[in-house]
């Protein structure tokens, strides 16, 4: 699976702006086989330390690829909600992890997990 950056509107990939990279950490993952929190088994690419490096509007697009011998083939795309990234002096804080993302950790995932909301009101 693959992530990029898009624009939330026309769904345009944003690799660079000024010749920075938009994105840091991981934007590369395999199929992880897990147990969600109803103890089901089930396939996710978890992606946990991708960060947009630059503010604004924006989705993810996540990209799907068979991998056969030299062949490689486009098995599906998926978007995510927009969302926004503030710069470091807007930023509201961070939620706490999810009931999924902890989970997952349990599972072995590493995964940076918070306890506590630190969300400024």
């Amino acid at each position: 699976m693959y992530a990029a950056v898009v624009a939330p509107d026309n769904l345009k990939e944003i690799n660079f702006v000024n010749q920075h990279r938009t994105t840091a950490g991981t934007i590369v993952q395999s199929l992880f086989r897990l147990k969600d929190t109803e103890n089901m088994d089930g396939g996710y690419f978890v992606f946990p330390d991708i960060s947009v490096r630059i503010e604004g509007v924006f989705r993810l697009r996540f990209t799907l690829y068979e991998i056969s011998g030299q062949r490689v083939k486009d098995m599906g795309t998926a978007y995510s909600e927009p969302f926004r990234v503030y710069s470091a002096k807007q930023f509201p804080g961070m939620a706490e992890s999810t009931c999924m993302t902890r989970a997952f950790s349990d599972q072995g995932v590493r995964i940076r997990i918070r306890k506590e909301s630190r969300l400024s009101m």
